[in-house]
């Protein structure tokens, strides 16, 4: 996937608090496909969406959600993220999360 097949709603803004408050987003906006991670949920982390449905995601976002939601020092939520969340990505689907990493420059 390159950058050109990604057209970002520029109005996006919502926060989610829980689950059932994407999922309600998601069937509002007719994107009922899109696969989203629900354990840990990462709705904190979530900083977009694509035209087609695919969430967004922020790495750090999720790091730090890791640590909130689930107690983890950042190394255990680096790991899990890493080894259990990333690697799940290929398997989801057409309408898979995206994940964003930070850029230094």
């Amino acid at each position: 996937m390159n950058f050109e097949d990604i057209d970002i709603t520029t109005n996006y803004r919502p926060t989610f608090s829980t689950v059932d408050e994407l999922c309600e987003y998601l069937k509002a906006q007719e994107h009922e496909d899109t696969v989203f991670f629900e354990n840990p949920s990462f709705v904190k982390a979530i900083t977009g969406i694509t035209d087609s449905g695919q969430l967004i995601y922020d790495y750090n976002l999720m790091i730090a959600a890791a640590m909130e939601e689930e107690g983890w020092s950042c190394e255990e939520a680096v790991e899990w993220i890493d080894y259990n969340t990333l690697r799940s990505i290929p398997y989801m689907g057409s309408c898979h999360p995206i994940v964003s990493f930070p850029i230094n420059w």
